[in-house]
C-alpha cells in the first residue's frame, strides 16, 4: 500500500509488536511514517513504540471490541443463585489456567505450582486447561504433565464461541492469566466482566487497566501463583468496577467509532494526529 501510495492504517497486536521491534529496519520505518496512523491496545506498547520510531510515526490506541460482552449480558443469574440443587461439582472453584496452547503461557511452571497446593485446596477446585489453539508440540507436553496430576482438571480441546464461551466465562471462578508477553488479553477481559477473580503478573503492559482501578491479583513471579489462588478462591471482587472498566475498554459499541473514525481519516487520504505518547 505504501508503494501505491493508497491510503492505510497499521495495528500492532502484541506478538507481532515484538517481532517487528526487534527487526527495526529501515523499510518498516519507512512504511509505518507513510501510514495514516499506527495503532496499539495499550498505552504501554504505544509509548515503546514512540521511544522506537520517533514522533513521525502517527500512534495512537485502537482496542478491539468484544461481542463476548454483550452474550454475557444476555445469560441468567448462574443456576445457584436460581434455587437449583447443587452437585459436588458445583461447589468445586473452577480455575482456569492460561487462554491457550502457547508455551508463554507458562504451563509446566504453573502446574508445578499448582502440586506444591495444600491437597486439601486442591480438592476444593477443578482446574480447566485451555488448549484448543496455539502451540501443538506445547499442547502435547501439557497434556503429558497432567496424566499424572494429583488435582482434578479437564482439557478445553475444541473452540467454542457465542453464548457457550459466555457461559464459560461465567463459570470461571479464577482465572491464572501470567503469561511472557502480552498486548491486552480478550480472554482475560471477559473474564473479568464475567465476575472471575484474575490472577496476572506484574511484568505484563497493563497499566492501562491499573489505572483505571481493576480489581484482581498479581505476581511478580509464577512462583507465587499458589499462594494467589489460596487468596483468590475466598476473594470477593468487585465486579460492578471490572464490568465498567472492562466495558469501557472494550465494548463494541464504545470503540466502533473510534475504528470508523479512523479509516474514515485514511480513505479520505488524512493522516491522524495521532495520540500524544509519554
Amino acid at each position: 500500500m505504501a508503494l501505491t501510495h493508497k491510503p492505510f492504517v497499521i495495528h500492532f497486536w502484541g506478538s507481532d509488536f515484538d517481532y517487528w521491534k526487534s527487526r527495526n529496519i529501515l523499510i518498516l520505518r519507512w512504511v509505518l511514517r507513510r501510514a495514516s496512523s499506527v495503532s496499539f491496545a495499550n498505552s504501554v506498547l504505544m509509548n515503546q513504540a514512540h521511544r522506537l520510531w520517533g514522533s513521525e510515526v502517527r500512534l495512537t490506541i485502537l482496542r478491539f471490541g468484544l461481542d463476548s460482552l454483550d452474550e454475557i449480558d444476555g445469560l441468567p443469574e448462574p443456576r445457584d443463585s436460581q434455587g437449583c440443587p447443587v452437585t459436588e461439582d458445583s461447589r468445586l472453584t473452577t480455575v482456569v489456567v492460561g487462554t491457550n496452547s502457547q508455551p508463554a503461557q507458562q504451563h509446566a511452571s504453573i502446574i508445578k505450582q499448582l502440586l506444591r497446593l495444600p491437597i486439601n485446596l486442591q480438592r476444593r477446585c477443578r482446574f480447566v486447561f485451555p488448549l484448543n489453539y496455539g502451540d501443538r508440540a506445547n499442547r502435547l507436553d501439557v497434556l503429558k504433565l497432567l496424566s499424572s496430576a494429583t488435582f482434578k482438571h479437564t482439557v478445553l480441546d475444541e473452540m467454542i464461541y457465542g453464548a457457550e464461551l459466555a457461559r464459560f466465562r461465567q463459570a470461571t471462578d479464577v482465572l491464572i492469566q501470567v503469561q511472557l508477553h502480552d498486548a491486552l488479553s480478550g480472554a482475560m477481559l471477559e473474564s473479568l466482566y464475567a465476575g472471575a477473580c484474575v490472577i496476572t503478573g506484574s511484568w505484563l503492559p497493563y497499566d492501562d487497566l491499573r489505572h483505571a482501578g481493576v480489581d484482581w491479583l498479581e505476581v511478580d513471579s509464577v512462583t507465587e501463583v499458589g499462594r494467589a489462588l489460596h487468596s483468590a478462591i475466598d476473594r470477593t471482587v468487585d465486579t460492578k468496577m471490572n464490568r465498567s472498566i472492562v466495558a469501557s475498554l472494550s465494548r463494541w459499541g464504545t470503540v466502533a467509532d473510534e475504528w470508523h473514525r479512523h479509516y474514515t481519516l485514511a480513505l479520505r487520504g488524512e493522516r491522524d494526529a495521532g495520540v500524544t505518547a509519554t
